[in-house]
Formats: structure tokens, sequence, C-alpha cells
């Protein structure tokens, strides 16, 4: 049995990768358990073990992801916290609750992602059919959101102005000169880092 899970543990990792949203020591778990029970079941002849074991390594990772008892990964009890952290801060702002259009202009993070968010119970969920594999990091987006709030007004727009113009053109709209802008642009860089980690 051990010669079997060490022979095929990289076949499991390899199916497992595309439930990045799923704890996985429980998927992994789950594809050992399919692997044992396709050994088991398996008869040589005209089917690759692979190919026949397939079916049951899915199987059993189909049957975590489809538990109503199953774990959220870390990444998305945290990614909900902070859309919670969000939430407070613009009840505080508008006296009311805000709406999801509002918390994902506030984040920057799609409506679909705040909505999913919103309505996951964080001790126990199922996320059947929900792929939270985004081009962007929930975390990140909401750390720096924080960071560019502790900007003072004067920071935000030199940061604005250089994402658009060369630090010569932003020193001349703003009466500075370039080492000028070069210098507070790397200090508005660091504080933005310290802020974000």
């Amino acid at each position: 049995m051990d010669n079997l899970i060490l022979e095929y543990s990289n076949y499991i990792y390899g199916i497992s990768k595309k439930y990045n949203y799923i704890d996985k020591e429980d998927i992994i778990q789950a594809g050992f358990l399919g692997l044992i029970k396709a050994s088991k079941n398996y008869i040589p002849g005209n089917t690759k073990f692979t190919t026949y074991a397939f079916k049951y390594i899915k199987g059993e990772m189909y049957k975590v992801i489809n538990d109503d008892s199953l774990k959220l990964s870390y990444d998305l009890k945290r990614a909900k916290r902070k859309i919670e952290e969000v939430v407070t801060i613009l009840e505080q702002k508008y006296l009311r609750k805000p709406t999801i259009k509002e918390i994902s202009e506030f984040t920057g993070i799609d409506i679909k992602d705040i909505d999913y968010l919103l309505k996951i119970d964080t001790k126990t969920s199922s996320l059947d059919n929900y792929d939270i594999k985004r081009e962007y990091d929930i975390d990140t987006m909401l750390s720096l959101k924080d960071a560019l709030l502790n900007l003072n007004k004067d920071e935000l727009k030199l940061l604005k102005l250089s994402l658009i113009m060369s630090e010569k053109e932003v020193g001349d709209k703003l009466g500075m000169n370039q080492v000028k802008v070069s210098r507070t642009l790397k200090k508005i860089r660091n504080n933005l880092k310290e802020n974000m980690w």
C-alpha cells in the first residue's frame, strides 16, 4: 500500500491543484482514498491503472467539495473578515448598511465575489460550483486600499499623477523639481509597503 501511495502521490497532487479553494489536506486525503479504492477494484486489462483510478480519485475529491461541513481555506476566511471590516467602515461612514456595489467600489473587488463572501459561513460551507481563483488577490487589494487611505491629500494627488505622467511633468504641474518628486514618490511607496505588510 505504501508503495502505491508513493508511486502515485504526484498524480494525486496534480489533480488536486484544480481545487485551490479547498483545504489542500482534505482534498489530497480524498485523492489517496480514491487511489486505494481503485487499487482494490482494478483488474489489469485494456485500461491503464491511472485512467481507471482517475474516476475514483475525482469521485472522492468531489465528495469533499460537495460536503456541507467543508472547512473553508484560510485565505477565504481572511478575505471574508476583510470584507466584514470594510462593511463596518462603510456603515460608520453612511450610517446605514452599505450596498454590495458600494463595497465593490471601495475595495475594487468584483460584486460577484463580494456577494459570495458575504453569504458564506466561515465555520462551514459548501463551495459547489464556485471558482474563487481570480486574477487578483483579494487580501492584497484590501491591504492596498487601507494603505492608500493613510496617504494625505497631496501625497495621493502626487501618486495619481505619477501613474499618467513622467516625474518631470508631475514636478512642473505641482511646482516641484523632479528630484523632490522622485524622493517623495519613493517615500510614499515605502509607506505603502509598510502599511500593507
